[in-house]
């Protein structure tokens, strides 16, 4: 999942934190505005509808990316730091 939000005035950073903070309820943060999560049917429902309530459509974006299988079939990394996860359903990013 990533998104970018418009901070152009403090009601965008204020935003930006509710955003922020909302990811990290459902996800791991791989980089600032990007989230590693592993959720059910039912809590993506959760997260966009959470998302969607925070989110300006008008300026703001959110990405969510859904795919199945192993993540680290998915992903590669170079650099620092792969990110642990526990087994379950499928990733969102």
């Amino acid at each position: 999942m990533t998104y970018d939000i418009d901070t152009g005035n403090r009601v965008g950073e204020r935003r930006l934190t509710r955003v922020a903070k909302a990811c990290e309820r459902f996800g791991v943060r791989v980089q600032d505005s990007v989230f590693e999560c592993r959720l059910n049917p039912t809590r993506v429902q959760r997260l966009i509808v959470t998302l969607s309530s925070l989110v300006d459509p008008s300026v703001d974006s959110v990405h969510v990316y859904r795919f199945e299988g192993s993540i680290e079939k998915a992903r590669q990394s170079i650099g620092r730091a792969a990110v642990s996860h526990h087994p379950g359903d499928p990733w969102i990013l």
